[in-house]
Formats: structure tokens, C-alpha cells, sequence
């Protein structure tokens, strides 16, 4: 506290605690979105897929919530540069060296990490098939989204569990896609769960809804 003609006043936060209040405020908003705690994370290894500026794992690794925090990432350079020069002013070098060593520079299609080395995979904003161009046909998009949860389930120990926001449907058209893929995982024994995060009218009065998805794959598969 700083005192000042016989008034009390908070002392201005330096920029370097700005950021890390960010850095919280963004990491609880990242845990609430898919529906996670700190306590989910304790020392699991754990998989940020389409990590962005890293910001996630570095407070991960900083609260030292567990040492196994991959991020992966296909333009670890080139993504929210804004949040890539807020993180630049509270890494430690120490701390900086460590999200280097855990980041992998690939897309979610083909994940660098072994068969069944993740207890806990999370996908946040990068929704397989929501990055859809308009030369894509149908096949395309389907492929990337087979591709994508089929790597889901191959990272994934027995008894992991992956988690991917958002799903954005409507109560009338559905995401049929991601939908008809989630069917054929339970046909593998992977237990699936949808669960409604947010709910609004678009402008066309079309219901629509913002979801989570939950896989969890049994200690023994077929």
C-alpha cells in the first residue's frame, strides 16, 4: 500500500502483473468453457490441442499443476500475437524453457505423441471441421473430423478422457458430421457425452446451441 496526503491508495500494477491477472482471468474462462478444475489436471499428463499462444499451458506449468503439459500447435509463431507478447513479459527463463520442450508444432489430424500418453486431451476453439473452407466438399470436412478424433483416441490412456469446446449446432440442424463420427466412437466403446454450455436465438429465430464434448475411453476397448 502506498499512503499519500493522508489518503490510502493501491499501488499501480506493474505491466508484468497485468498480464498474469489476464493470464487468470483467461485460464478460469478456458476451465469453466470445458467444464474442468485445476484438481482434474494434478499431475496427469495432459494435451492442449490447437494451443494458440501457449498462454493455457504456461499457467499450467507455472502453478505447477502437473510437469506432463504438451501444447501442440500448427503455427506456434504466427498465433494471437497480442497474447504471445503478454506471455513474453511473464515467462521466466526457466519457465520458458520448459513450454518450449512440451510444445509440438503440428495440427490435430496427426498428433505427435505416442499411443495412449494422455490422461487428460483439451480442445478449445479448435472444433475439428469448424475451420470449413467453401472448396471443401463433404468427404473433406468428414475426413478432418474422422482424422482428428481418431487421434483423440489413440493419445488417450485407457481410462483418459478428452474434452473439445465448443460444438455449435442448431436445435434443428444438427452438426451431422461431428455427430455421425461420435456415433461410430461409441461403436468402439468409447462413451460420448454432449453437454449443453450455452443456448441462444440466432437472427433467423433458429435455436441454437453451444456444447461440449466428453470422450472417454474404457480401460479395455474391442
Amino acid at each position: 500500500m502506498a499512503f499519500h496526503g493522508g489518503n490510502t491508495f493501491e499501488n499501480p500494477l506493474s505491466d508484468k502483473e497485468k498480464a498474469l491477472e489476464e493470464e487468470r482471468v483467461k485460464f478460469k474462462a478456458y476451465l469453466d468453457d470445458l467444464g474442468i478444475s485445476e484438481d482434474d489436471m494434478r499431475g496427469k499428463a495432459v494435451a492442449d490441442v490447437g494451443a494458440g499462444s501457449r498462454m493455457f499451458g504456461a499457467h499450467v506449468l507455472r502453478e505447477g499443476l502437473t510437469d506432463r503439459m504438451y501444447s501442440i500447435e500448427p503455427d506456434v509463431a504466427g498465433a494471437f500475437p497480442e497474447e504471445q507478447e503478454q506471455l513474453a513479459r511473464t515467462l521466466s527463463p526457466d519457465l520458458k524453457e520448459k513450454l518450449d520442450a512440451m510444445t509440438f508444432e503440428a495440427g490435430r489430424q496427426a498428433l505427435p505423441l505416442q499411443d495412449a500418453s494422455v490422461d487428460l486431451l483439451l480442445n478449445h476453439g479448435a472444433m475439428p471441421g469448424s475451420e470449413r473452407l467453401e472448396h471443401q466438399d463433404f468427404e473433406e470436412i468428414r475426413k478432418e473430423i474422422s482424422d482428428a478424433l481418431d487421434e483423440v483416441v489413440r493419445v488417450l490412456t485407457p481410462g483418459g478422457e478428452a474434452r473439445l469446446f465448443p460444438l455449435v449446432r442448431g436445435r434443428k440442424e444438427p452438426n451431422d458430421e461431428i455427430e455421425q463420427k461420435l456415433e461410430e466412437l461409441k461403436r468402439q466403446d468409447i462413451k460420448v457425452t454432449i453437454e449443453e454450455a450455452a443456448r441462444w436465438m440466432n437472427p433467423n429465430g433458429i435455436e441454437m446451441m453451444c456444447d461440449r464434448i466428453i470422450l472417454w475411453k474404457p480401460e479395455k476397448t474391442r
